[in-house]
Order: structure tokens, then sequence, then C-alpha cells
């Protein structure tokens, strides 16, 4: 397939496939969590993504205009809770446009606010963080953040992650291992096998 050059994306159909182009990029559903007035409040995103591991960094982008976003500037901390398919709920609510999004109910009991961001229960895992370095692009705030500590109140592969796809929430199926092995592809389509 021959290579096509893109030029500046200046029409409203060339936004348009940009925009399908990025609803089809499966993406693991997080809830930035923070503190307001001594409440939970978290946001719903799927644009998270690590940096390193050694130091464990992450990435996160966020809406400039939010009062997520302006709280983390402020505070310059945030949590990142990984969401199962059990939290379908809670992600609605994060994601809900121009709503409160106080989350006190999802939320493990408060200690002291001040030691750390607020943990969804029963998250796959749970990464607090402070902020490193933050950059404006267009109407959203890439910030990066150091990870403090990881938190893990589930055992590890219990429960499945929550995804989204094309505009909706979604599970992983099983593995394409176990989906190649049970001869769901014709031969000739399978993979390679790795040592």
């Amino acid at each position: 397939m021959a290579m096509r050059k893109l030029s500046p994306m200046n029409s409203s159909d060339e936004v348009e496939g940009f925009r399908q182009a990025m609803r089809l990029h499966s993406g693991g559903v997080v809830m930035v969590t923070i503190w307001i007035d001594g409440r939970p409040w978290g946001l719903t995103i799927s644009s998270c993504c690590s940096i390193s591991a050694e130091p464990p960094q992450v990435l996160i982008s966020l809406g400039s205009q939010t009062v997520t976003c302006e709280q983390v500037e402020s505070t310059g901390r945030f949590g990142i809770s990984l969401l199962s398919t059990r939290h379908i709920e809670l992600a609605e609510v994060g994601a809900a446009t121009g709503s409160p999004k106080f989350v006190d109910e999802y939320c493990e009991p408060a200690g002291d606010i001040e030691e750390g961001s607020p943990q969804v229960r029963d998250a796959l895992y749970h990464l607090d963080c402070v902020v490193r370095a933050s950059h404006q692009i267009a109407d959203h705030t890439i910030f990066i953040g150091s990870v403090r500590e990881t938190l893990c109140e589930t055992e590890p592969g219990k429960l499945d992650p929550l995804i989204y796809f094309d505009r909706a929430y979604r599970e992983v199926g099983g593995g394409l291992r176990e989906t190649l092995s049970k001869g769901a592809v014709p031969p000739s389509k399978k993979f390679p096998q790795d040592p």
C-alpha cells in the first residue's frame, strides 16, 4: 500500500476522519482522582500511558478547562485508578460532561488526605502521583507524573480491565494465543510462535 502525503487538516471531513481513527484506537479506562473540599473526585479518561519504569512515570492528558486539571495544577498531585469491568457505572459518572464528579461511594475510606490520592475500591491498580512537568497543547494539558506508590487491593488477574473502543465500554476477550490454540484462525493466518 502506498503512503499518502499528509496535509494540514483544514476541512471538516479531514477532522472527522481523524476523530474516527481515534475512536478505533482502543484503550484502557482509568479514573484520575483528586481531593476537592476533602471529598474524592474522579474524571474518567483513556489518555494515559507509562513513560518509563525506572523511574516510574506516567502521562495523562486533561481538558485544560476542567475542574480536575485546575486542581492538579494547583496541588501538584493526582491518582490514577485502573478500572475493571465492574466499574462501568463509575466510568460513566466520571465521564459525564458538566456534572459534579464526586465519587465518595466508589472509593476506599479516606485516610490522611495529605498522604495520598483517593483510591477507587477494587481498582486493578492505583498509582499515587506527583506532577513533575506539565505542557499545554491546544485545549488540553499534559501532565507527567512521578509514581510515589502503587496500591493493589485485588488479586492480579482476577478482574478484567475496562476498555474503551468506538465510543463504548468493552471487555477483553480471551488471549490471542488461547484463541489460536482453539483453531479459531485458519493455520495459514496464524502468527509465528514465540520460542
